[in-house]
């Protein structure tokens, strides 16, 4: 039986899906095909709103070039996205807003989704914070439904004493592995998230079963090449795979189950 049958595993759209990254019609079709939530990267823009890309800047995922936070996100919102072999499409960049407000719809479907939100730029956790304490407060999500998840632990520190309760992930570089078990008493994490490497640490293995090991990967082979190091992920303590290619896992864990 393969690991990947296991029951309790989440599958989890990174940045939605590869074809077309941190784009909301990416975000839409992993739920569709089976997801149980998404994981996106925040930078903001020079007049403080927080929007949906990885990169420091425009060049790699859409059609403008430059730094993301030196322009307002009225210049933002005309530029276009670029698929995976860098054609221009018709998306634009989505602000944390649009993909909070396709969220909260998916929570009919999904009352356990998972919304990973890593935040890039340390300046936006105020403005970060301050949208999901709306979204909260209105009913249109639910604290549990968050994972606020960085590399930089400074941003962690920072949400945790701004809400002791917003649920966080804590990433790791890998020279920050020695520092795992001062993070975690101060941060109270409710998950870790690893790399395929790092998990496999003594650092990573000695908490493992105590609290919720999340993988990502870096440089994730394509489908089905893929499959080999997700489940390798899993026999490491693994409960929630976070990959580029959340349709295809899916599908593949309805035909391995036993």
């Amino acid at each position: 039986m393969s690991p990947l049958s296991t029951p309790p595993l989440k599958i989890i759209g990174h940045r939605g899906n590869k074809n077309l990254e941190n784009a909301l019609p990416s975000f839409e079709e992993a739920l569709q095909h089976g997801a149980k939530g998404i994981e996106f990267d925040i930078q903001l823009s020079s007049d403080l709103v927080p929007v949906v890309i990885h990169d420091e800047t425009l060049d790699r995922t859409t059609t403008g070039f430059g730094t993301v936070s030196h322009y307002p996100y009225s210049q933002l919102q005309d530029l276009r996205l670029k698929d995976i072999h860098q054609q221009k499409t018709t998306h634009a960049i989505p602000t944390l807003k649009q993909v909070l407000e396709l969220c909260a719809r998916w929570t009919t479907w999904i009352p356990d989704l998972w919304i990973n939100v890593e935040i890039k730029d340390p300046r936006a956790t105020i403005p970060v914070l301050s949208l999901i304490d709306c979204f909260i407060h209105s009913g249109s999500l639910k604290e549990h439904h968050v994972v606020l998840s960085s590399f930089d632990h400074h941003v962690l520190y920072r949400v945790r004493k701004e809400n002791p309760s917003l649920p966080l992930g804590i990433l790791f570089e890998d020279e920050q592995l020695h520092a795992i078990a001062a993070l975690v008493k101060d941060l109270k994490p409710v998950s870790l998230h690893f790399n395929q490497y790092q998990m496999k640490t003594p650092h990573a293995q000695s908490l493992r079963g105590k609290i919720p090991f999340v993988a990502w990967f870096a440089k994730e082979p394509l489908f089905p090449e893929n499959l080999t190091m997700l489940e390798d992920s899993v026999h490491y303590g693994a409960l929630t795979l976070i990959t580029n290619h959340p349709a295809e896992v899916v599908n593949h864990r309805v035909k391995v189950k036993p």
